[in-house]
């Protein structure tokens, strides 16, 4: 029997067999088809969310290497199935942003996120939003985090959590969780219950 699915992805999307596998595919494919969220103010495109597919993979790292504050030694993570799932927003045909993160996590007993109080797991573990720069203040940020929080829900995660990245603009990237619906720590690290990420 040809096994449709490696190893690492079952591991990477926590599925334990070939079948769950496929259901995972399957629900990954109804959220592309479902679940595209509509921002558009008046005059522009509605913002789309998807999961990000090999066809869209040299658009993503197009986007991403056009922009002045990505950086490029991440790109490999983009041109190939990375270890976290990843959610492109797209405008008009426009790939405008990417957020990457799991759906399995267990943040109970990890010190980083000890200021919290965690709910049951499963938990979100959101590993990295980036909108392009000629894309920010255009809601595609807020729209990844509706779009990755709706996807958790379903997934029956209770929580979402990550590290901020301390480089570059910190205090703007403080300001977007936070207005985001994200409680913030004093370490940048980055949490809420996933009901709370919902409009």
């Amino acid at each position: 029997m040809t096994e449709r699915w490696s190893l690492s992805d079952m591991q990477v999307y926590g599925a334990e067999d070939q079948e769950e596998m496929d259901a995972i595919m399957r629900a990954m494919d109804r959220f592309e088809q479902d679940n595209r969220h509509d921002t558009r103010p008046a005059g522009m495109d509605a913002i789309t969310v998807s999961f990000l597919s090999d066809d869209d993979r040299p658009a993503v790292v197009e986007m991403l290497a056009s922009s002045s504050d990505f950086s490029h030694s991440l790109l490999d993570q983009y041109r190939r199935r990375g270890a976290y799932p990843t959610l492109i927003a797209t405008r008009g045909s426009q790939i405008e942003g990417v957020l990457s993160g799991s759906f399995d996590a267990n943040l109970h007993g990890n010190r980083e996120f000890e200021e919290f109080t965690m709910p049951p797991r499963p938990h979100g573990f959101l590993a990295r939003i980036f909108v392009h720069e000629g894309a920010r203040d255009n809601e595609v940020g807020r729209t990844l985090i509706r779009a990755y929080a709706a996807e958790a829900l379903s997934r029956r995660c209770t929580f979402i959590g990550g590290v901020l990245d301390r480089g570059g603009e910190l205090a703007a990237r403080r300001r977007f969780f936070k207005n985001s619906g994200f409680a913030i720590t004093a370490n940048d690290v980055f949490g809420a219950p996933v009901d709370l990420l919902l409009p």
